[in-house]
């Protein structure tokens, strides 16, 4: 059922996620972590997305800043808040994440 609830992208995260984990840190996380429900805070912004398909197409922060008329600490900050909803490592992920999800 949690397969057909979330894209693509997050499911390769979280089981990336997972396959990391000990036995311990994955009872831990199964005992405390809260469900991501569609409008939960685990989702990313429309905004985070912008970023993300920003980053994609290689501009830095700065670039990104100036044509979303934003500060670059305000880009950086968007940047990391996706990649940890997304649970991914680097600005790297997000751009291949960015790109292959949500190319029309």
């Amino acid at each position: 059922m949690c397969r057909t609830r979330i894209t693509a992208g997050r499911l390769r995260a979280a089981e990336s996620t997972g396959e990391r984990m000990s036995l311990a840190q994955a009872v831990s996380h199964a005992l405390t972590a809260r469900p991501v429900t569609g409008d939960d805070e685990g989702m990313v912004s429309a905004r985070e997305l912008h970023v993300a398909t920003l980053v994609a197409e290689g501009l830095t922060n700065r670039q990104i800043g100036q044509r979303l008329g934003i500060s670059p600490h305000t880009v950086a900050r968007h940047v990391t808040h996706a990649r940890t909803k997304l649970g991914l490592r680097s600005r790297a992920q997000l751009a291949v994440w960015a790109s292959y999800d949500h190319n029309p």
